[in-house]
């Protein structure tokens, strides 16, 4: 499949020399094929050295038609955040589940699914993408960003996670209960030593802080209780946008998503700001109540409740209920602010 080329020059700007090992080891996994014993339970860590965690691998299947995939979380947070995600879906669109995802992806797909990016590495590596076939494709996802390629440093640091993947796929093979000995808290890890030796280490699962910081503007309250009370609704959610911001720090396109908060008798839009999770989740989520307030604080009444569609929402809303006098109810369907989030993705899709 691959021709004699040269290893010098870069591509995306990591060497080529880099990216033939990436490949390589991708090859040697797609040989192997150790996907009808690799299953999700078989969950191993594999840190390099100077990692500031493990990178989580997971063999498993994508997409449909089902495509054999490699996924590592790069650190524990993205691990855990992941497994959430897929242990309770919530009905939001894969893309807005995924912008909220870290994780770098192995894929084998045919020639006609493959990136320009992917077609580009591939020729220039010496692969005749003229054959029948599937070839080795990577993307790489960040909090915040829209999927894209793999950044240079992710180019070394994949290749190093992947071999030791490898390996271990073939230690699992022999010995199935080779990473499931101390499951759940506990986790097998390959570790790399300053020297760069790998070895075999059990790591405890650290504590995991669940808690969003909001600060609250007691001020505006206090302006919000002057409000005489009446009997409106308002819906409130936080959505993603058609935006995509260009990253000044990165190839990747930067996730725009909207907080809007609706009438939902009028489907009037008090409220629409742009908030990013470059940052972070939670620190996005944290902006949230105080949005809410300023909405507040432009109506002539305080309304009698706030509905929102997800258990996130709902969460972060909360506080405000004990500091103004609303009630907060949880919705599956809220209908005037999808003809709001209607609306407004159409006139960004046309400024766009």
């Amino acid at each position: 499949m691959e021709k004699k080329t040269t290893n010098r020059g870069r591509i995306a700007g990591a060497p080529v020399s880099a990216w033939r090992r990436l490949y390589d080891v991708a090859d040697h996994i797609r040989a192997l094929d150790p996907w009808p014993w690799m299953t999700l339970g078989h969950v191993f860590g594999v840190q390099p050295h100077g990692s500031a965690g493990p990178g989580f691998v997971l063999f498993s299947e994508q997409g449909n038609p089902t495509r054999r995939a490699v996924s590592v979380y790069p650190g524990w947070a993205a691990f855990r955040d992941a497994i959430m995600s897929h242990a309770h879906p919530d009905g939001r669109a894969p893309l807005e589940r995924t912008i909220e995802e870290s994780w770098m992806r192995l894929m084998f797909l045919p020639q006609a699914d493959l990136s320009r990016g992917d077609r580009a590495v591939l020729v220039r590596l010496g692969y005749d993408l003229t054959g029948v076939g599937e070839f080795p494709a990577f993307c790489s996802q960040k909090v915040g960003y829209f999927p894209d390629r793999l950044g240079p440093a992710e180019v070394v640091w994949l290749s190093a996670v992947l071999y030791q993947a490898y390996g271990m796929a073939m230690r699992v093979e022999a010995a199935p209960d080779l990473t499931q000995e101390r499951l759940p808290r506990t986790f097998f890890v390959r570790t790399q030593d300053a020297a760069g030796d790998w070895h075999d280490s059990w790591v405890d699962e650290p504590a995991v802080r669940t808690e969003v910081d909001v600060s609250i503007d007691l001020d505006c309250v206090r302006r919000i209780r002057r409000h005489p009370a009446d009997a409106s609704v308002l819906q409130a959610d936080l959505v993603l946008s058609p935006l995509k911001m260009k990253s000044a720090e990165d190839h990747r396109s930067e996730a725009v998503f909207t907080l809007l908060l609706v009438n939902g008798d009028t489907r009037m839009i008090i409220r629409c700001d742009a908030l990013q999770a470059t940052e972070g989740i939670e620190s996005m989520w944290a902006q949230v109540p105080g949005a809410v307030l300023k909405g507040m604080e432009q109506l002539d009444a305080l309304p009698a409740a706030i509905e929102v569609r997800s258990e996130r929402m709902l969460n972060v809303l909360r506080p405000l209920t004990e500091l103004l006098p609303f009630k907060l109810t949880r919705r599956n369907k809220l209908d005037a602010l999808a003809v709001a989030q209607d609306s407004m993705n159409e006139l960004l899709r046309i400024k766009t």
